[in-house]
């Protein structure tokens, strides 16, 4: 298997990649990590089992997404697929543990809101990334349907993505009835069929998400290990309604969860969510475990749960489960400060996390959800 990954490694970037040192370090609790020494070169590998190369490949493209942007550090996809019995991606090697100055945490809010800010991507450039230029190792394996039995969501397609009708106008032949053969009418007829250029067939609505207004994804992905379902919406409320609160009920009653006030709650949400968010390509599971300050002082994100939505889900969530330092809220706001109302708001975001830990790690997390509830509720 190793063999086979530091070949893709070589193929990918175009210089020999010999494994001297395999090093096992943290991957969390969903993966395992390692690091893979070479003669000059030094990657992150994460591997799970062959069955979850979609969560690699949805992790690849918004990791190339983020990049794109060109505003924070984030760790550059090599390749991502499948050796033996084992799914794995493998990342640019960053060297972590540059302390906690203040100065850099200033420097990681300002390049979120860059980032928040940067036009987010267009469909037709989510669908042409392919496999990171990894051609053929994928062949013929699609990712599974991430949608547990029975949890399909509702057709949400806005009605004008129908499909342009692909039938050329008047395609019916001209009329070849012989003409009067009469000595002066021996012309031939004109056999050029009529209007038989093309329709454009380019649809309208594949025009960049920030005209478009679009929140969504073109892919599902993970959060944690949970399905991340993603259709493209107009609607902010609607779309985190339906994929992200009402998504995560659905999966927490399978579980027996015991959720009382959870109609009262999701029929509020519209009052809640009223400040008309414009789109941003967020990082979706931003705590303090996927960021982190490289040695050389750079601030770094990773581990995403990629999704173009409300900027204020990812600011939401660094205040959860222990918060960032306060010099990172400075910063943020010194580039685009947060719009009135977002501490209401914050509690809302935050209750799809802790679902989703219920959904994860089981009835712990079932009475903190409540609580959330009950205070959304309140304020």
């Amino acid at each position: 298997m190793w063999k086979e990954i530091a070949d893709q490694i070589s193929l990918v970037t175009g210089e020999t990649f010999e494994i001297n040192q395999r090093q096992s370090v943290g991957g969390g609790c969903i993966n395992q990590g390692y690091a893979l020494v070479g003669k000059t070169n030094k990657y992150f590998v994460k591997l799970n089992s062959a069955s979850q190369v979609y969560m690699f490949e949805a992790e690849a493209l918004g990791l190339k997404q983020m990049v794109a942007t060109q505003t924070i550090r984030i760790p550059k996809p090599i390749c991502y697929g499948t050796a033996v019995d084992c799914s794995y991606i493998v990342l640019e090697w960053l060297d972590l543990g540059g302390g906690n100055s203040t100065e850099s945490w200033v420097k990681m809010g300002h390049q979120l809101a860059a980032m928040h800010q940067a036009a987010p991507p267009q469909p037709q450039e989510e669908l042409n990334v392919g496999r990171l230029n990894v051609e053929g190792c994928l062949e013929n394996l699609q990712p599974p349907n991430l949608q547990p039995p029975n949890l399909q969501p509702p057709n949400l397609q806005p009605d004008n993505l129908q499909p342009p009708n692909l039938q050329p106008p008047n395609l019916q032949p001209p009329n070849l009835q012989p003409p009067n053969l009469q000595p002066d009418n021996l012309q031939p007829p004109n056999l050029q069929p009529p209007n038989l250029q093309p329709p454009n067939l380019q649809p309208d609505n594949l025009q960049p998400l920030v005209e478009m207004g679009k929140f969504g994804w073109n892919q599902n992905n993970t959060i944690g290990s949970t399905p991340q379902v993603n259709q493209w919406m107009s609607d902010w409320v609607e779309f985190f309604v339906e994929y992200r609160l009402g998504y995560q009920f659905q999966l927490a009653r399978r579980r027996s969860g015991h959720f009382p006030k959870q109609n009262q709650l999701l029929a509020v949400v519209p009052k809640l969510l009223d400040h008309q968010p414009q789109p941003s390509l967020v990082h979706g599971d931003l705590w303090g475990g996927n960021a982190a300050i490289t040695m050389a002082g750079e601030p770094v994100i990773f581990d995403p749960a990629t999704y173009v939505g409300d900027r204020e889900v990812d600011i939401a969530m660094t205040e959860l489960f222990g918060g960032f330092p306060a010099a990172f809220y400075r910063g943020y706001n010194e580039v685009w400060p947060l719009e009135q109302g977002y501490k209401r708001r914050k509690n809302l975001y935050n209750l799809y996390h802790i679902l989703n830990h219920f959904n994860l790690f089981g009835s712990g997390y079932e009475s903190q959800a409540n609580r959330m509830i009950d205070q959304i509720l309140r304020d």
